[in-house]
């Protein structure tokens, strides 16, 4: 009986273990709390719709979708791009090419 609780303790110690490296190292890898996701990146708080190119150089095609109105075409630089508000502009995506 001895030898099973010496087991069980052991098998519990390399599990606490093992949880406690992997919780400890995901926080190194995080990205930081103020990095935006690219691409369609909308402020519904302020009501405004942007597109973010997360590239440090070169200007590219997007596609802009409205709600109550045809789409058209966009060269954005890297950087955050205004779209203009969400009540018109209803979401924006890469389309592949370069500008």
């Amino acid at each position: 009986m001895r030898l099973r609780h010496t087991k069980v303790f052991g098998l519990a110690a390399v599990l606490m273990l093992t949880l406690g490296v992997s919780g400890t190292a995901a926080p190194a890898a995080a990205a930081p709390m103020d990095a935006r996701a690219c691409g369609w990146d909308p402020d519904h708080a302020a009501g405004q719709a942007y597109y973010r190119h997360c590239a440090n150089s070169g200007n590219v095609w997007i596609r802009v979708e409205r709600h109550n109105d045809s789409g058209y075409p966009q060269c954005v630089a890297p950087g955050r791009t205004p779209l203009g508000p969400t009540s018109t502009v209803k979401y924006a995506w890469y389309t592949g090419s370069t500008c």
